[in-house]
């Protein structure tokens, strides 16, 4: 029986084309480039792009118009070494909706072939035939229909035998892409409107894959949608295939504009060797130590740097009265602690990192070990300054994300200037396991953070944070017949490597309620394209120790090999180490 995983990530700097109506847009690639056709001022318009993302208009006058007409829908198919659009035309003060198709050899210039017959809702299937003839589907209110022609001009609907396919009840179809031949088989993609709820709108998208050698044999379907939202109009309407990834383009009501995300479709198939990392025997490196006050409880959940030839380890630790401050351990071999502090780095300062009444009042859920303070930190070097953010909590509202730094010589040597800390993410909302990417790409600085279950993704111009709060569009979710179906949060601060960004991040199964690690890779230009993931974790919970908790917080490298900090149920703090390239090469 065939089952597919599918994951939807969208573009982390959507939309990326404005436009004044709602309509989606159609693409189709042709010699390096991702050709959009979209509709704008009643008129269908095209833009052009070299990697997918960045589209530039062709020309300011449109492609194709119609008189007294709105040109709506348009869906792009190609047939051998042809060109077709096909688009709707209503006319004003008219109900009638009429189907019109061009014909273009290049793109650029088209030719109107006239209506097409019957006046329905049309997605053709690109370069591809059935018995010699051309094959689509039409669309119903909740049925889909398979239909063959032998021009585009008349289409022959299968009207006597039952629709292939129909939907929920209160769920509406609508058009989407025009339907791919894959690998797989027909990837035909819909979108669905639910409205059982009075008063709210669900918009959905769906996947039907369907048999090449019999285009109206189902082989396999969503049973859930792939992406959903509600009251916001997404309409999908492109889907291509370009420089090895798949790319998706819709539109989006509330950005009021065209948007893309990447699709990640794989089978479910035995699974190789993954990747592992290997545990110091020796762990944990650090214990509490009960003679202080402020790390008699716990010692756990460390951000780590590398510099000047050392490993510099910023810990969590519990206080004797529950409080969560940050603590110094240093290694000069990534493994042994050569130096450690007797004070701790960093303490609460602001009212939002300060319970007022001692007590936790807030759900416990929401925050780990600890009624209050500063919890889970993550650094990373930017320039010179290092900068760190973590988790605040003041044992009365939802945790949120903060944002401090430091001078990298201030640090390096013990002088604690750091900037006051600032709130980044917004209020009401629990937010945690925030990390920055060491470098900005495309301008920007790129931020991840979990805001359950997901990872989400966010980039922004400047690490001030003025009028505005961490927010973004969610970067990757729990898998649900994985082992972090439940939820998933960023470790660290992602490490460049020749293959991609490496992303060590956490995650806990709904089967065992285990925290565990695994490792995402990442592309160095768009780290919103998730290269590999793993399918087994990297580390899991496995002693008296650890309990059923592993946790990271920071990694780094050392010449070839790579170390992960880990809290081992929210007490102590282990090891583990993994070949770089080994590991990069079983996870890639």
């Amino acid at each position: 029986m065939l089952n597919f995983n599918i994951q939807i990530k969208n573009y982390f700097q959507n939309p990326i084309l404005f436009s004044n109506q709602k309509g989606a847009p159609t693409v189709i690639a042709k010699e390096k480039k991702v050709f959009l056709f979209f509709e704008e001022n009643n008129a269908i318009y095209l833009a052009t792009s070299k990697d997918g993302i960045n589209f530039k208009k062709y020309n300011k006058n449109p492609l194709i118009e119609e008189s007294g007409a709105r040109c709506a829908n348009p869906k792009i198919t190609k047939i051998k070494r042809n060109y077709f659009l096909i688009y709707e035309a209503k006319k004003k003060n008219s109900s009638k909706t009429y189907l019109y198709f061009a014909l273009s050899k290049n793109l650029f210039k088209w030719e109107k072939m006239g209506e097409i017959s019957p006046r329905k809702k049309l997605s053709i299937i690109q370069d591809y035939k059935y018995n010699g003839k051309i094959c689509g589907y039409f669309i119903g209110r909740d049925s889909i229909k398979i239909a063959f022609s032998k021009n585009l001009k008349k289409w022959q609907v299968k009207v006597k035998k039952e629709p292939i396919f129909f939907t929920e009840k209160n769920e509406n179809i609508k058009t989407g892409p025009s339907p791919i031949v894959a690998e797989q088989g027909i990837l035909f993609f819909y979108n669905t409107v639910n409205s059982a709820k009075k008063g709210t709108k669900y918009y959905s998208w769906n996947l039907i894959l369907f048999d090449k050698e019999n285009p109206g044999k189902i082989l396999w379907r969503t049973k859930e949608p792939i992406f959903s939202s509600e009251n916001n109009k997404i309409t999908l309407g492109g889907l291509v295939k370009f420089q090895g990834r798949w790319l998706l383009y819709y539109y989006s009501e509330i950005d009021k504009g065209i948007n893309i995300a990447f699709l990640d479709f794989w089978e479910d198939i035995k699974e190789e060797e993954s990747s592992k990392l290997i545990k110091f025997e020796g762990n944990p490196i650090l214990d509490p130590r009960k003679i202080y006050f402020w790390e008699d409880k716990a010692c756990f959940n460390a951000a780590a740097i590398y510099e000047q030839n050392k490993v510099y380890i910023v810990y969590r630790s519990i206080t004797k009265d529950d409080v969560s401050v940050l603590g110094l351990a240093v290694s000069n071999d990534g493994i042994n602690i050569s130096e450690r502090l007797t004070e701790p780095i960093y303490v609460p300062r602001e009212p939002f990192e300060i319970n007022p009444s001692g007590k936790r009042t807030y759900y416990i859920g929401f925050s780990g070990s600890g009624h209050s303070g500063c919890e889970d930190p993550r650094i990373v070097k930017i320039e010179d300054r290092f900068y760190m953010t973590y988790v605040a909590f003041d044992g009365c509202n939802p945790p949120r994300i903060a944002l401090t730094s430091i001078k990298e010589s201030d640090f390096l040597n013990y002088q604690w200037n750091w900037e006051k800390p600032i709130l980044i993410s917004p209020p009401g909302i629990g937010d945690k396991q925030a990390c920055i990417f060491p470098e900005k790409i495309i301008g920007n600085y790129i931020f991840l953070h979990r805001i359950f279950p997901d990872i989400w993704m966010d980039s922004v111009p400047d690490l001030k944070f003025k009028d505005r709060w961490l927010a973004g569009n969610i970067f990757a979710r729990p898998r649900e017949s994985k082992w972090d179906s439940l939820k998933i949060g960023a470790a660290a601060s992602p490490i460049k490597t020749e293959k991609g960004w490496l992303l060590i991040y956490n995650g806990v199964s709904k089967k065992d309620y285990k925290y565990k690690i695994g490792a995402m890779l990442l592309d160095l230009k768009d780290p919103s394209r998730v290269l590999a993931r793993s399918n087994q974790p990297i580390l899991e919970p496995d002693n008296e120790k650890e309990g059923n908790i592993v946790y990271s917080c920071g990694s780094v490298i050392i010449k070839d090999r790579l170390y992960v900090y880990y809290g081992q149920n929210d007490y102590s703090l282990g090891v583990a180490t993994a070949n770089l390239g080994e590991f990069l090469q079983k996870l890639s």
